[in-house]
């Protein structure tokens, strides 16, 4: 049975479908971006609830070369037709690297959620990767179950 989803814990999603594997499925259809991501959306799930957890290495191999501007250009053109969420990371520095990260694309979510009002949180977990958690990684992953689940 299915109801109503009132909470949401996140753990470094690829929101942009920044893998290179995502390249020939957007090219085919960029509908997908509507499909696997959050942002169409978030405009009406501006109550949700979002615990999003980061592990404190995410991993050097989940980022994304972007060299120059037509690299650039290609990426996002498929990714963010109204360039909004381009704007944001290039406001926040993001892009000066000539890359975009799994850390990055985290902040980017947390800060669209924070402007929309969501109740939100972007929480650190200790000693983690992207691929797995220690000990301290996961008390906080589990924690932000129990306050998902037990919120009233």
């Amino acid at each position: 049975m299915r109801g109503p989803v009132d909470a949401l814990v996140t753990w470094e999603g690829d929101w942009l479908l920044a893998y290179p594997a995502y390249d020939p499925v957007l090219a085919a259809d960029p509908r997908a971006m509507s499909a696997w991501t959050p942002w169409a959306a978030l405009p009406t799930e501006k109550q949700l609830e979002v615990a999003m957890l980061v592990s404190s290495d995410p991993g050097a191999e989940y980022q994304t070369p972007l060299p120059d501007t037509t690299a650039t250009n290609a990426f996002f053109a498929p990714r963010d037709p109204s360039g909004d969420l381009r704007r944001r990371l290039e406001a926040t520095g993001a892009l000066a690297d000539h890359s975009i990260t799994l850390a990055e694309e985290q902040q980017l979510l947390y800060s669209v959620l924070r402007d929309q009002s969501n109740p939100v949180t972007l929480d650190l977990m200790p000693d983690s990767t992207h691929d797995s958690l220690g000990d301290a990684g996961w008390a906080v992953f589990l924690d932000a179950f129990r306050k998902a689940v037990t919120r009233p």
